[in-house]
């Protein structure tokens, strides 16, 4: 038997068990298109995928349409979120609360044609109380202990239009905000990471102030070149990079220090230790937390990749990211993006253990933000939209319920006195139908518009409330097993697969025109044989497949454009490296390392031709650049893929 799955936009098989999800096109319509749908059986690929106080929408169960004011996310997920909620800006890549818990500073990354900006969120109410234009960010935020000043990672302006006057508008600075007793900011002047001419870009991530304000630590993405003069790389001047900038926060940048650690790696979480001698560091492409001597630069470093991805590579690419330290300095909690785990790191010898945090048999929770307060470990999960709430009492950490939010949280935040969880979710209630056929109309990934949560630190059994909405948001809303004599098994009568990726379309542009399905035919471009001109005769072999296969108009996705479209398509996951940096590179704003062919994107199983080699499943390839073009990467699978 053969069986063929064609798909008019990006494809992603999330192979579970029980169901099978597939992915999207780069407009993201509400009729997404895909005819008729098979996998090779018994696969596993990765994957789970003025105030403006906002409700939650009721949830529509029956038309299998999506959008905010319906409740239904492009992959299907009912949003139930917990807390009173506000609507921020575009894509909040992260969030910090204020030392007196009064405010909440949201970052927001901007696209094409949304402003990059801080949206500060008064928690009292939930109103914005603030918005501070930026020309872009990597989305980190820090405060200075007595909450007077607030630093926030700049990057440039790109090909994007701020909202107002900025400051930076090249990038690779610190952005410096004063704050007045009442909660208001002004921009001051912006701190130029160092450089010399020629000096490679930086990319700013994380912030941490140290605990007397005095000094700033600053991860970079991509790295700093020292050369000769002021500025002193490593501890001996020889090394040539720098991957973490320690500086004074009063700006003067004459005697900053730049720690090299790994000069391939991607710095992301940074953070001092109490007593301020250390700073602690996260490297995504080792997979490493290093522990850097405030006062020399030297620095010793452990992995914290925790598992072997089933590829050999261990630490490598397990993107560990945020980073928090016990009060009495002895521990710190390392969230493990793209292993699903935390790492529990003792500093005394860097001894490390985990606790998972993930769903079996699937990857991609993707924890990426920590809060740490009164022996609870808050951990923002962005790839099941809820915040895990672990009891860190004991030797071990354990998991002991979790909290739903809004899509893809990418912060977490505990009040100082214990009784307030703030989440921030990044992609909000998702996205709808744009109302147009054309790609620059309502631009997808500018309709992703943030939302800030805002709750009472749940009871225990609050908790088990929250846990129960948790577990039932992670499945799509029409999910159903298979039936009893389903083609779709291992062991079935379907030998052989062809699996056709057309991108960049949606179910209307293409299907629309077709009566069986819920499609708008004024919105078809591309039309069978018979539909009016100019759209008519454009694709008659589609057509002609959807009669022969299912018709299918109401497939959930999970992308917004081609680099993630691409992830998902081949597997089945689009880590939160991608998800993060797409947004740069979309913009315009200079980070160009974040195509579907690196490994800095692959997912802990990379892709479905990885998966097929594994288990001895014969594949071709004959167009899909899914990964591993710029040579051996080190996986066990590279040759034969």
């Amino acid at each position: 038997m053969v069986a063929l799955f064609y798909a008019s936009g990006k494809v992603v098989i999330r192979l579970d068990t029980a169901s099978l999800k597939w992915v999207n096109t780069e407009m993201n319509r509400n009729h997404i298109a895909l005819a008729s749908a098979v996998v090779l059986a018994g696969s596993a690929v990765a994957g789970l995928g003025s105030s403006t106080a906002a409700s939650t929408p009721t949830v529509s169960k029956t038309t299998g349409r999506i959008g905010p004011a319906l409740g239904l996310t492009a992959n299907g997920r009912a949003i139930n979120p917990a807390g009173r909620q506000t609507t921020v800006g575009q894509f909040p890549g992260g969030a910090e609360l204020s030392p007196d818990g009064k405010f909440l500073w949201t970052a927001s990354l901007g696209m094409r044609s949304t402003p990059s900006e801080v949206v500060i969120v008064r928690i009292s109410d939930g109103a914005v109380s603030q918005r501070l234009p930026l020309p872009g960010t990597t989305g980190y935020v820090a405060f200075s202990p007595d909450g007077t000043k607030a630093y926030v990672s700049g990057i440039s302006k790109g090909g994007s239009t701020p909202a107002g006057p900025t400051k930076g508008d090249n990038g690779d600075v610190i952005h410096v905000f004063s704050i007045n007793s009442d909660g208001r900011a002004t921009e001051v002047d912006p701190i130029v990471l160092p450089t010399n001419p020629g000096g490679s870009q930086a990319m700013p991530a994380g912030i941490a102030v140290s605990p007397d304000g005095s000094k700033l630590a600053v991860g970079l993405l991509k790295g700093r070149v020292c050369g000769s003069g002021a500025l002193t790389c490593g501890n001996s001047g020889s090394i040539s990079a720098a991957k973490v900038f320690i500086l004074d926060s009063s700006g003067d940048t004459s005697n900053a220090r730049a720690v090299a650690l790994d000069l391939a790696g991607l710095t992301h979480g940074v953070t001092f230790t109490p007593d301020g001698t250390k700073i602690l560091a996260t490297d995504e492409a080792t997979g490493s937390l290093s522990l850097i001597d405030v006062a020399t630069g030297t620095s010793r470093k452990t992995g914290v990749g925790g598992v072997k991805s089933g590829d050999g590579t261990g630490d490598k690419w397990s993107h560990p990211g945020a980073v928090v330290v016990t009060p009495d300095g002895n521990y710190a909690y390392v969230a493990v993006a793209s292993r699903d785990l935390i790492a529990k790191v003792k500093l005394s010898d860097l001894s490390v253990t985990w606790t998972g945090v993930g769903r079996s048999p699937a990857w991609g929770t993707q924890p990426v933000a920590l809060a740490l307060s009164n022996n609870k470990l808050y951990v923002a999960n962005s790839g099941e939209d809820a915040i895990a709430v672990l009891d860190v009492s004991g030797a071990s950490p354990n998991l002991i319920g979790r909290i739903p939010t809004a899509a893809y949280p990418t912060g977490v935040s505990v009040s100082p006195d214990g009784t307030k969880v703030v989440w921030t979710a990044g992609k909000g209630y998702g996205t709808g139908p744009n109302g147009s056929p054309k790609p620059t109309v309502n631009y997808i990934p500018d309709m992703l518009t943030g939302r800030v949560g805002v709750l009472n630190t749940p009871t225990t059994g609050q908790l088990a409330t929250y846990t129960a909405q948790a577990e039932a948001a992670v499945h799509p809303n029409n999910f159903s097993t298979a039936p009893p004599n389903t083609a779709l098994k291992s062991g079935g009568p379907i030998k052989h697969v062809f699996y056709i990726i057309k991108e960049n379309r949606t179910y209307d542009q293409v299907l629309g025109d077709d009566p069986r399905g819920d499609g708008d035919s004024r919105l078809t471009e591309f039309g069978d044989n018979g539909f009016k001109a100019p759209a008519g005769g454009v694709t008659p072999n589609v057509h002609a497949l959807t009669r022969r296969f299912p018709l299918l108009d109401h497939f959930y996705s999970n992308s917004e454009v081609s680099v993630d479209g691409h992830l998902w398509v081949t597997q089945g996951m689009a880590i939160d490296t991608a998800q993060r940096r797409f947004q740069y590179e979309y913009s315009g704003r200079g980070y160009s390392d974040v195509d579907f062919i690196l490994p800095g994107v692959f997912a802990p199983k990379v892709s479905l031709l990885d998966q097929a080699v594994r288990q001895r499943v014969s594949a071709v390839n004959f167009g899909e650049v899914y990964a591993g073009s710029r040579g051996d990467d080190g996986r066990s699978t590279y040759a034969a893929t």
